[in-house]
């Protein structure tokens, strides 16, 4: 889910827009299948990419 959390990032969405709608995402397929989505996860992901450089935020 780590794509989809970056394929959400549009520079309107808020962190937790994002998780939101990966968490929504991995539910219709089963957390079996993508494991468990959670809002920390999501964060500490967005965070460690503006920290990389890759992303910034508004």
């Amino acid at each position: 889910m780590r794509t989809e959390v970056y394929n959400f990032v549009d520079g309107r969405r808020s962190y937790y827009d994002i998780y939101k709608a990966v968490y929504a995402e991995s539910a219709a397929a089963g957390s079996w299948y993508y494991g468990t989505v959670t809002l920390e996860d999501v964060v500490r992901l967005l965070d460690a990419a503006v920290a990389a450089g890759a992303l910034t935020l508004k």
